[in-house]
């Protein structure tokens, strides 16, 4: 009697100890998993515009971020992030680029704040260059922006098939506006060394006469050995009487810690002379110092057939990520 007693007496004595100890974890797990990281990037700007000559210390959108996420159970996380721009050229912030909260697990993933759009990332995230220089095509053929307010986003992934899907409401546009303000769908399919991305975009009632925006466009990247080749077009109808169309090619290479890059664009729209027949040649290259640390030269000339040309050299630049 005296043994079962026993036995009882140290099992409720453990009892609330390993209560306390599963209790201490659970709590373990939820605790968020956050990370800091950031991009310092500045150069040295010379740049002709046809009519003047300037030369700039010049930031190039350095970004300092933090993410967070958290276990919920059942294959669920809940993430967050949050990035803002930082002035390097002259210090402060220059305001926030990324803010938003999701959930997501095998259904996907839902996030609503400001984000970037469908159309960048499966499009321009594909075709635009390391550092400074950039497709001046794509950005004319479509509304130039990448990151938008008050959006709600889905995404998934099926194999080598990526989906994105997303909406922003009250973003700006007529206040008696119902539904959502601007839509984008983009997908990706990726292989091992290569990839094809796809996406439309349509905003309501844009420009001076009204009515929708609508844009769409292809991107395709691939790698042979050191070198990474890619290509783009993407079209924007702005409801003037011709769309504007933009062509980007570039192909780069990287050995032991040199790297170079070269690029075309081309952007059409005979609705505007500055942009119309627009050619722009890009160069760069990179002195990595390590994965974390580089320097880059670089040098975009614009030649458009019914204006000035123009062009920037950065030289140098410096880039650091964490």
């Amino acid at each position: 009697m005296n043994k079962k007693l026993l036995a009882v007496a140290v099992a409720g004595t453990l009892l609330p100890v390993g209560s306390q100890s599963i209790v201490a974890a659970q709590e373990e797990a939820a605790k968020p998993n956050v990370s800091l990281y950031g991009r310092v990037r500045l150069n040295l700007r010379f740049n002709d515009d046809g009519t003047d000559n300037t030369t700039n210390v010049n930031n190039n959108s350095s970004r300092l971020g933090v993410r967070a996420e958290v276990d919920v159970g059942n294959g669920r996380t809940v993430f967050g992030r949050y990035e803002f721009g930082i002035n390097t050229d002259q210090g402060g912030s220059q305001g926030t680029r990324l803010a938003y909260v999701g959930i997501s697990g095998g259904f996907g993933s839902i996030s609503m704040g400001s984000q970037s759009d469908a159309y960048d990332n499966n499009i321009g995230a594909h075709i635009l260059p390391w550092n400074p220089s950039t497709s001046n095509a794509y950005a004319n053929a479509h509304d130039g922006a990448s990151r938008y307010a008050r959006m709600i986003k889905y995404a998934n992934d099926w194999g080598g098939f990526h989906l994105e899907v997303d909406g922003v409401f009250d973003s700006g546009n007529p206040a008696s506006e119902s539904g959502a303000d601007q839509w984008a769908v983009g997908g990706t399919y990726s292989g091992e060394n290569w990839l094809v991305g796809g996406a439309w975009k349509s905003k309501k009632d844009q420009g001076a006469g009204g009515g929708d925006w609508d844009s769409w466009g292809i991107a395709a990247n691939f790698r042979t050995g050191d070198w990474r080749h890619y290509i783009g077009y993407n079209q924007l109808d702005d409801n003037t009487s011709d769309d504007t169309q933009g062509f980007t090619i570039g192909t780069g290479v990287r050995r032991g810690v040199h790297q170079v890059e070269v690029a075309f664009d081309r952007t059409n729209d005979d609705d505007q002379p500055a942009i119309d027949s627009l050619n722009s040649y890009n160069v760069e290259y990179d002195y990595h110092f390590n994965r974390n640390a580089r320097l880059y030269l670089a040098a975009n000339y614009r030649d458009p057939d019914n204006a000035d040309s123009s062009w920037d050299i950065w030289a140098p630049g410096f880039r650091i990520d964490f």
